[in-house]
């Protein structure tokens, strides 16, 4: 099915509609049932914009640019935001002196 509307589709115009599925579920992706799931959709994505005539090679590059772009964009503000998490934790334990405040219930 999946094959089929990647073949018929406008590329250009609904090429973000088609893979919504597929972003929707992208955080689920760790999973291995989500990610076999995931990687036979894309599969059949994969084969039907293939034969896709609206889709032409400067189409794809454009496309495939726009993903990987905005991949990286978002690695990079995951990061950012690791290493800011990482500063404030090492900046609140050396306004503790560096000891647990954890208490320990009897």
């Amino acid at each position: 099915m999946y094959q089929l509307l990647a073949r018929m589709i406008t590329f250009r115009q609904n090429i973000g509609q088609l893979l919504a599925a597929v972003r929707k579920h992208l955080p689920d992706a760790s999973q291995p049932k989500v990610y076999n799931k995931l990687s036979v959709l894309l599969q059949h994505a994969s084969r039907g914009i293939h034969a896709n005539a609206t889709a032409s090679p400067q189409d794809l590059m454009v496309f495939i640019h726009g993903v990987l772009d905005g991949g990286l964009a978002g690695e990079e503000a995951a990061r950012e935001a690791a290493q800011a998490e990482a500063t404030a934790a090492v900046h609140t334990s050396s306004e503790c002196g560096g000891i647990s405040t954890v208490q320990h219930i009897s």
